[in-house]
C-alpha cells in the first residue's frame, strides 16, 4: 500500500511538472503577441472548405458543420468612390455594382434593388479582392459585401462605406 501511494505520489508530481508551461515558452498576453508580430495563431481538429457566404450561419449550414458561438454581427454594405455620390440604394440606379455570386449578399442586394425599384448592373465577382480592384481600377460603381470586409478597402480616402441594410446579411 505504501508503495503505491508513492507511486501515485510520483505520477502526479510528474503530471504537474508537465502541466507547466515548456520550458523556455515565453508567457505574454495574446493581444501583445499579436501586435507585435502581426500573426494570429490558431489551433484546430479539422479544416472545413466554405465557400463565399457559407460561413453565414443557417440552419442548414448547422446540419453539415458546427458553427462556434456567435463573436461578432456584422451587415452588408456599400463601398463606393468618395467621389460617386453613391450613399443609397436609390444611388445605384444606372451603377455598376459587384457582388460575390451565390451569397447572402447577392441575395439581399437583389431584394433591395427590387424594394426600390431600381434597375442597375449587377457585375458578379469572384473574391473582395476582385471587387476592390474594380472600384479601384473603374470597373465597379459599387461593391457589395459584409461591412466588416469592406472596413479591410486600402485606400479609404478615395473609397468610402456608403451604407449599411438592415437585412442585408442573414
Amino acid at each position: 500500500m505504501i508503495l503505491s501511494m508513492r507511486s501515485g505520489l510520483a505520477v502526479g508530481v510528474v503530471l504537474l511538472a508537465l502541466a507547466g508551461p515548456a520550458a523556455g515558452q515565453e508567457i505574454r498576453p495574446t493581444l501583445d503577441k499579436i501586435k507585435e508580430t502581426g500573426v494570429i495563431q490558431l489551433g484546430y481538429v479539422a479544416w472545413v472548405p466554405v465557400t463565399p457566404g457559407s460561413t453565414t450561419i443557417t440552419f442548414g449550414r448547422m446540419e453539415q458543420v458546427a458553427f462556434s458561438h456567435m463573436i461578432s454581427v456584422d451587415g452588408g454594405s456599400l463601398l463606393a468612390t468618395a467621389d460617386s455620390g453613391i450613399g443609397t440604394v436609390k444611388d445605384l440606379a444606372g451603377e455598376r455594382v459587384g457582388v460575390i455570386p451565390n451569397t447572402t449578399t447577392e441575395k439581399a442586394l437583389t431584394a433591395a434593388l427590387a424594394g426600390a425599384s431600381i434597375q442597375t448592373t449587377v457585375i458578379p465577382v469572384a473574391e473582395i479582392g476582385d471587387g476592390l480592384r474594380g472600384l479601384e481600377e473603374g470597373r465597379l460603381d459599387a461593391y457589395a459585401s459584409d461591412r466588416l470586409l469592406l472596413a479591410t478597402a486600402k485606400n479609404p480616402a478615395k473609397l468610402r462605406l456608403a451604407m449599411t441594410w438592415t437585412g442585408f446579411s442573414e
